[in-house]
């Protein structure tokens, strides 16, 4: 078996604490300027001139988003979300700063999601909707991470929620239904023709079926559907000896849509619609529709108090808060930042 994550290099530390803690102090390093100039040109290829001033405009949204989340973990969790989605919203700003597409932020952008706050009666938590819109702050943050640009919808929350990962056991108490993820195993096996060809074994959740269509991870790569394997997908035939199994099948996967990678197991969403969903964009959704709701929705935040959502909200606003650091560490350092690994990486 062959592991497979988002980057190619990992950045591994161990902590006593919860590693919020620690994510926090790692990210306090990109207010200094000295710091984040660095890290710009050497992990992210940004000539050192324009280095400079980039590196002072993250330190300034870097600050803001840790006082955020100051601010979300000393809420109540009535309102968190406000600090929480903030909070991320700068950190997405990090993201484009760092990326080709900063120029982006060099003159006003909008959110780019819009909430119609009495639009409709919602009746609980999966049937609210939020608009997508083509430009904005999280668009771009869309495009940076994939590549594409965010096709314009209306989203409804119980499409969003079942792909945040840190939230899956909530998820399943509240609605019985399992989270939209994959499990999948990479490895480089023999045809009987003697071919060497990638291979990708996949696991969903019970009672959810799947195409390779549904697994934006491998599409366009000329993986199929291999006859008597389980549920396993052939990638395109290698007559030669490959040289190096790791980097083929880091050539011919999505690689943005890898969710965590534990050891050997990598982790997909499951999602054959055009929006493609990168573990960042549903924290992204799910801030912004609480803190909408918490900010022009009282009435409704009552009703969702009151209902089985209202741990999924609560769990949200602390694992969701702590993956988007740790996402946004892992950008920044162009390395998978893994905390308190199991043996075996």
């Amino acid at each position: 078996m062959i592991r497979i994550a988002r980057y190619d290099d990992d950045l591994i530390f161990t902590t006593p604490r919860d590693s919020l803690s620690d994510l926090i102090d790692h990210l306090r390093f990109c207010t200094s300027s000295a710091f984040s100039r660095e890290l710009l040109i050497s992990r992210h290829g940004v000539a050192p001139a324009d280095a400079k001033k980039r590196a002072q405009r993250v330190g300034a949204h870097m600050r803001t988003a840790l006082d955020f989340i100051d601010q979300a973990l000393a809420s109540r969790a009535e309102v968190a979300a406000i600090g929480c989605y903030y909070a991320v919203l700068n950190l997405a700003k990090c993201y484009v700063l760092a990326s080709a597409q900063a120029n982006a932020l060099n003159s006003r952008m909008l959110h780019g999601l819009s909430y119609k706050t009495y639009a409709k009666e919602s009746h609980n938590l999966v049937t609210e909707e939020l608009d997508v819109h083509a430009n904005g702050v999280i668009p771009t943050l869309y495009s940076v991470v994939t590549g594409s640009e965010i096709p314009k919808r209306t989203i409804k929350m119980g499409d969003v929620y079942p792909y945040i990962l840190d939230t899956g056991t909530e998820w399943t108490i509240a609605t019985q239904e399992p989270q939209r993820l994959a499990t999948l195993t990479f490895e480089v096996r023999a045809t009987a023709q003697g071919y060497q060809v990638p291979f990708v074994s996949v696991r969903a959740p019970l009672g959810r079926s799947y195409t390779i269509k549904s697994l934006r991870l491998l599409d366009g790569f000329g993986f199929r559907k291999m006859r008597g394997s389980g549920g396993g997908f052939i990638g395109p035939t290698n007559l030669n000896t490959i040289p190096d199994e790791t980097q083929l099948f880091r050539k011919h996967v999505n690689r943005h849509l890898l969710y965590d990678s534990v050891g050997t197991q990598a982790i997909t969403p499951l999602s054959g619609g055009s929006l493609l969903l990168p573990q960042e964009l549903p924290l992204m959704l799910a801030f912004y529709h609480l803190s909408s709701i918490q900010r022009y929705n009282p009435e409704f935040m009552e009703k969702l108090k009151d209902s089985k959502f209202w741990p999924l909200v609560i769990a949200l606003q602390w694992h969701g808060l702590q993956k988007f650091a740790l996402l946004t560490w892992s950008y920044l350092q162009q390395r998978n930042v893994l905390v308190n690994p199991r043996a075996g990486l």
